[in-house]
């Protein structure tokens, strides 16, 4: 994914926030580009919200299974919160620092646009199908200000890594017997 949304930045370079003590605006601006890169890269490999649950067991009403990137990116279509973690994941990657937000049913993602900043882009992805980039920060910024703040759960990627959460591995099949 990051390396499909090199193509969308001038001269291919998506350098996070390092640009060498560069003004706070200017990081900014940076960071507002890479996240529309990610976001085109994303709907060049057809990407597309679809209204699906997976759970585990009996826990149907209090469960959701989360999608590695990798899985979401390979399938033609998932739930919100799949895609917020593909998008939160290529930010991640570039070194940013991305939040997954909850409201009640739904999910959307964000990055800060400086270290450590309290000022967020916010975007939803479930408009990738035929939205724009646009499209995509007015609608996380409508659910923002049409739900409590009390029903609103920040997931920090960045606080979560420094308290030691990260993906599980893949669960591998068993080795096959190999012939002497």
């Amino acid at each position: 994914l990051v390396s499909l949304a090199r193509r969308y930045v001038p001269r291919g370079r998506l350098a996070g926030y390092g640009l060498g003590g560069s003004a706070a605006p200017a990081v900014a601006t940076q960071v507002e580009r890479e996240a529309r890169a990610v976001f085109a890269a994303m709907q060049h490999l057809g990407v597309s919200y679809v209204d699906s649950v997976s759970t585990f067991g009996n826990y149907s009403s209090n469960t959701e299974r989360v999608r590695l990137p990798r899985e979401t990116l390979s399938l033609n279509g998932a739930n919100c919160i799949d895609m917020s973690v593909a998008f939160a994941s290529a930010m991640e990657n570039l070194g940013l620092e991305p939040v997954i937000v909850l409201v009640p049913g739904h999910a959307f993602s964000g990055v800060r646009l400086g270290p450590g900043s309290s000022r967020i882009l916010y975007l939803d992805l479930t408009v990738l199908a035929d939205g724009s980039y646009e499209a995509a920060v007015r609608r996380a910024q409508k659910f923002l200000q049409n739900t409590s703040k009390a029903q609103v759960s920040l997931i920090d990627i960045a606080t979560a890594r420094a308290h030691r959460i990260y993906p599980m591995p893949p669960i591998l099949p068993p080795a096959s017997p190999q012939k002497a």
